[in-house]
């Protein structure tokens, strides 16, 4: 009985394998057409959030959510994590804003997207 749960589990952790480096390949593919892409996922890796506005001058987008999204397609939407954080505005009121960060399976992705960007894609 034992035995049986330990293939079972083997096989799961195969299949997470495969999925991640599936993942980390489109990413790459992604980050290899298009340059702001890598920006972006460099900065995640680096720094514990990015706020949109950070995003966006990285990026050197004005519609960071978008390519954001574009990312989330290769990666899993899971793997980019946006919570929301109640901040003042300057007129005084409040506003729900995004931080963008990458759990800790969207940092594995992350770090394999670019090593296989170094290397090219096989």
């Amino acid at each position: 009985m034992k035995n049986a749960h330990t293939k079972q589990t083997d096989v799961s952790a195969l299949d997470k394998r495969d999925s991640i480096t599936k993942c980390a390949e489109k990413l790459a593919n992604r980050i290899k057409r298009h340059s702001p892409t890598k920006r972006i996922v460099e900065a995640l890796l680096e720094r514990e959030y990015l706020w949109r506005t950070e995003v966006n001058l990285i990026a050197g987008l004005s519609n960071s959510p978008d390519e954001i999204m574009r990312i989330r397609a290769s990666i899993g939407k899971q793997n980019i994590l946006c919570p929301r954080v109640r901040i003042p505005t300057l007129d005084g009121r409040f506003t729900q804003a995004g931080q963008y960060s990458l759990s800790p399976e969207g940092k594995m992705i992350a770090r394999l997207a670019l090593e296989h960007g170094k290397r090219g894609v096989q």
